[in-house]
């Protein structure tokens, strides 16, 4: 079946953890319809194993859009067939929920009565993928940590799971708490080498430029101004290219043409050529588009004015 084969591949590929929320919660809709079906109908229209991983994908996409019952209803399931007590990943997932639902100390503790903390234990490269699977919930439940410490934890985690995209946006998002644009960058580039088409992380990868260009341009001023000249110039035009890439494979994505005004207002490129004035004017009439016929979600759409009066130069 199409739907049992694209819901499997969004399993084994993790894609539903970079989803833009509309779609997302697209996708819930039809995990839930498809799980339904097959409660009702005995799994006869799959294995077993194939029955409880897209019982796993549902708990992990009820939690992504903030259905804690339907999350519990999964969680449940997968605990009657399999003893909480000797599967790691169970112990993971029942972590998870509790950090979603209840907070990080509950979560915390569950694992530490797990007896598996962190990086505890033996060497990360020796363990089982459901102790792999514990561990990172573990490393998640650290956030609270130091900054520097917690990004610690991170990257020895990205280099035993390196196809582990949320790892890796995790790491990004740390990179960019702490002002480290580029090595942000370096992050959501990995992730791209995985889901190459994942619009909206080539957007938030030009977002992020964009804060690398200004913190270059403060640089301006400093030692090495031509060095910094340089690069400037070479992060711009990796920026306008991935907004650009963003919206030519999602053509109604709003950040990604709000991307595209902000890197070809006058804000951005003083000295803007006939290409970047053109991209810009474009970009205003599609968001414009966008907005009047309401070709995104209502939350998007809010962005659009502000948006528009801002770069409207």
């Amino acid at each position: 079946m199409a739907t049992k084969d694209r819901l499997l591949k969004l399993y084994a590929g993790g894609q539903h953890v970079t989803m833009p929320p509309e779609k997302l919660n697209d996708v819930y809709t039809l995990s839930k319809q498809f799980t339904g079906l097959l409660t009702s109908s005995k799994n006869s229209y799959c294995s077993e194993i194939e029955y409880f991983q897209l019982m796993e994908l549902q708990f992990y996409l009820a939690l992504q859009t903030n259905h804690d019952v339907e999350a519990k209803k999964c969680m449940d399931i997968l605990t009657d067939r399999f003893n909480i007590n000797e599967s790691e990943k169970l112990i993971g997932l029942r972590a998870l929920y509790l950090q979603a639902t209840v907070g990080n100390e509950q979560a915390f503790q569950l694992l530490k009565q797990s007896g598996e903390i962190a990086t505890r234990g033996s060497p990360l490269e020796n363990t089982s993928e459901d102790l792999l699977h514990l561990k990172k919930k573990a490393v998640l439940i650290h956030q609270n940590d130091p900054p520097e410490k917690y990004v610690e934890m991170l990257l020895k985690f990205s280099e035993v799971t390196p196809l582990d995209t949320s790892v890796w946006k995790e790491l990004a998002d740390q990179y960019v708490r702490l002002n480290h644009y580029d090595k942000a960058i370096n992050c959501l580039q990995e992730i791209l080498l995985i889901q190459p088409f994942a619009y909206n992380i080539i957007a938030l990868l030009a977002e992020t430029e964009l804060l690398y260009i200004k913190q270059l341009e403060s640089e301006l001023k400093g030692p090495g101004a031509y060095v910094i000249k340089d690069k400037l110039t070479e992060v711009r035009i990796s920026c306008r290219r991935h907004f650009l890439r963003s919206v030519e494979l999602c053509n109604n994505y709003v950040r990604g043409w709000s991307g595209v005004l902000a890197v070809t207002s006058q804000e951005i490129s003083p000295q803007r050529d006939t290409t970047e004035v053109k991209l810009h004017h474009l970009a205003t009439q599609r968001l414009k588009e966008i907005q009047e016929k309401k070709l995104s979600s209502d939350e998007n759409l809010e962005y659009v004015t502000p948006i528009l009066t801002k770069y409207q130069s």
